[in-house]
């Protein structure tokens, strides 16, 4: 939920962005306050709708699709990152993440470590638009962070008409994909091979400090 003020025939309105299936709906909101003079007092106006506004938005249910999720997700992070970030993730989430849980219509109460695994075992495998191949790992890291899996051993419960992710760990941060390193284990890689395939002109040796 965002906002902000407008001047309209000499009027503070009040301008709140609602995103509805993840499409912006504007609605304005009559301060009553003449636009000289009280610029301050407008502001405190619009920090308060705002607040009723954030109170107002349901949060996730376990009835709730995965997809809607998503998007439920994305308005709240808009206006916690900076626009570029935020593109990004909207991009991704459009491209990677919505088609296919829109697709598959999961609910947030029926979805469990291992669907979850098989969505990012498929997008590691052939994500890329093009078909030429997996996802890259930053790529990757994206998706985890849109569904809110800070490192890919978690557990699920669903109590008080809440869904919440019990998370392990927050990963190593590095760039290389755990779950990935995995997959290309199991084609036959050797350890060398899976590190030059996440860093890229990187040359494995004995270090003799």
């Amino acid at each position: 939920m965002t906002g902000h003020l407008q001047i309209k025939r000499n009027k503070y309105y009040v301008v709140l962005d609602r995103y509805i299936d993840g499409k912006r709906r504007q609605q304005w909101l009559s301060t009553g306050l003449t636009a000289k003079g009280n610029k301050r007092k407008a502001e405190q106006m619009l920090r308060e709708k705002l607040s009723e506004a954030e109170k107002e938005t349901a949060a996730p249910c376990a009835d709730m699709l995965v997809s809607d999720c998503v998007r439920f997700w994305l308005t709240k992070a808009q206006h916690r990152v900076d626009e570029v970030t935020y593109r990004g993730y909207k991009q991704t989430a459009k491209t990677q993440i919505l088609p296919y849980f829109d697709a598959n219509g999961l609910s947030l109460r029926d979805c469990t470590v291992k669907k979850l695994q098989a969505y990012f075992d498929e997008k590691h495998e052939r994500g890329r638009l093009d078909g030429k191949g997996g996802l890259s790992a930053k790529t990757m890291r994206h998706l985890r962070t849109i569904l809110s899996l800070r490192s890919p051993s978690f557990t699920v419960e669903c109590k008080d008409n809440a869904f919440t992710f019990h998370v392990t760990g927050y990963g190593h941060g590095v760039g290389m994909s755990q779950y990935g390193a995995n997959i290309l284990a199991k084609q036959g890689l050797s350890a060398e091979e899976i590190v030059q395939h996440y860093f890229s002109n990187t040359t494995v040796g004995y270090y003799d400090g």
